[in-house]
């Protein structure tokens, strides 16, 4: 997990970006307290259905 965490992160820098987001299905406490140590910050929980503004992106990890 903390290969996906760093990776994502350093990603990020490296294209510019300012915010990195990191979902999980359903109520994943474990993973969401896992981010959460990994230094991200917690909204809140949110039904897909609501979050459909966001452009769909693929990414390859080589």
């Amino acid at each position: 997990m903390a290969e996906i965490v760093d990776w994502t992160k350093k990603y990020a820098e490296e294209n510019h970006k300012r915010f990195i987001r990191m979902d999980t299905t359903g109520e994943n406490i474990p993973l969401i307290n896992y981010y959460k140590n990994a230094g991200f910050i917690f909204w809140d929980l949110q039904s897909l259905e609501i979050l459909t503004d966001f452009p769909d992106i693929t990414i390859t990890l080589k």
